[in-house]
């Protein structure tokens, strides 16, 4: 990390200025890092309720089209996040998984 100053405070503590490219580079990762993790989370609950977009699965129709909304307000939030801020990214709502996907966990 460039470093632009190194000095002692009054405190005794060490304190450090690194460059505005550092502290943008710094902050570039911290947000790959958190829309990577975001990202995982949502893959996840993808996961959890691919076995609900199986052909012959046995739900009721109903819940066919409460999986697909669910699942699809899922992938549209994955596909925004490439593009948002940390801070919008922080305030995303993710859907309310249906209960009988919930229920299928156990």
């Amino acid at each position: 990390m460039p470093i632009e100053k190194i000095w002692t405070n009054d405190q005794g503590e060490i304190e450090v200025n690194i460059t505005q490219e550092a502290e943008d580079k710094r902050k570039e990762e911290s947000l790959k890092s958190f829309r990577d993790n975001f990202s995982v989370l949502v893959v996840d609950l993808l996961k959890r309720s691919d076995w609900t977009a199986v052909s012959d699965v046995r739900i009721t129709e109903e819940q066919k089209e409460e999986a697909i909304a669910y699942r699809e307000e899922l992938r549209d939030i994955f596909d925004n996040i490439k593009n948002q801020t940390q801070e919008e990214i922080a305030f995303v709502e993710l859907p309310e998984t249906p209960q009988f996907i919930v229920d299928s966990y156990n």
